[in-house]
């Protein structure tokens, strides 16, 4: 084989050996998330918009995204920096066990659960800051019964969704959505056998 053919095999195969590797290891990553991340569940309000490349899906608006500054451990970080900034959120527990962001840093912090997230504003007295989760991916056929069941809250019934997401090293993957306690798959085949 000449010197040519060679270096362009060695090329091809370390081109080939690269896409089979950081898909491999992403979905390393999002499994050792699910099975070892702490869980912390978030109140979630649906939407559902269709992507013609990724399928369908429910994008959710999540209520800790914007809270008050005072109620932040250190609120002057917020309020220094600028729009679509990366920071990092302390995520911890409310009283009733819900997550809530107990502060907003500008690194890492070490020994405690974080995610990366990006600043949006701050603005008399409020924050508000994009988490890097939003979607949670279903079937063709569930996506829209997922989001019939926000307008079913609106209409009048108390239903309350949660995302469990588990966080793990400053990455966070949703494992499940819920309604009350129900895992929304479950509730969706008990409410079709009504």
């Amino acid at each position: 084989m000449s010197r040519n053919r060679l270096l362009i095999l060695s090329v091809a195969l370390l081109t080939i050996a690269a896409q089979l590797f950081i898909p491999t290891s992403m979905a390393s990553r999002y499994e050792d998330i699910l099975q070892t991340g702490e869980r912390y569940l978030f109140k979630v309000e649906p939407r559902d918009p269709a992507d013609p490349f990724k399928g369908r899906y429910v994008v959710l608006d999540f209520p800790i995204s914007s809270g008050a500054i005072k109620d932040l451990e250190n609120p002057v970080i917020i309020t220094e920096l600028p729009r679509k900034t990366a920071a990092y959120a302390i995520i911890d527990r409310d009283s009733d066990s819900i997550a809530r962001v107990r502060d907003i840093q500008k690194e890492p912090p070490k020994h405690q659960n974080y995610v990366r997230i990006k600043s949006s504003y701050s603005y008399n007295e409020k924050y508000n800051i994009t988490l890097p989760f939003d979607r949670y991916y279903a079937e063709e056929s569930k996506a829209p019964k997922i989001e019939s069941l926000l307008w079913t809250r609106v209409a009048g019934q108390n239903v309350e969704f949660y995302a469990d997401v588990r966080i793990k090293n400053g990455y966070a993957v949703i494992a499940e959505l819920y309604v009350d306690d129900i895992a929304i798959l479950d509730y969706l085949e008990q409410q079709q056998s009504r």
